[in-house]
């Protein structure tokens, strides 16, 4: 499980800029692990898009990787991360 993350965070590249809060941000605030894997199968299905859908999702580079490691530290979040990437 948590290799699936650091290959994640290995593989992101890019500088996003910051973006204005939007409803995808309160989502992420309700719900980070679900928002994680949101983003990452949609960084998956087009990795040209990294920087467009980290700013629809409000996040930056930088803050999307320390919500992974958050993740990865946590074996409950890690096992949830993993079954909404459709693991």
């Amino acid at each position: 499980m948590t290799w699936t993350i650091m290959a994640m965070l290995a593989c992101s590249g890019g500088e996003a800029p910051t973006a204005e809060p939007t409803p995808e941000t309160q989502k992420a605030e309700a719900d980070p692990v679900q928002t994680a894997a949101e983003i990452a199968n949609a960084i998956d299905g087009d990795p040209g898009t990294a920087d467009e859908v980290l700013k629809k999702h409000g996040m930056t580079e930088e803050a999307y990787r320390a919500l992974l490691y958050d993740i990865a530290e946590d074996p409950a979040k890690s096992a949830a991360f993993v079954e909404a990437r459709g693991g």
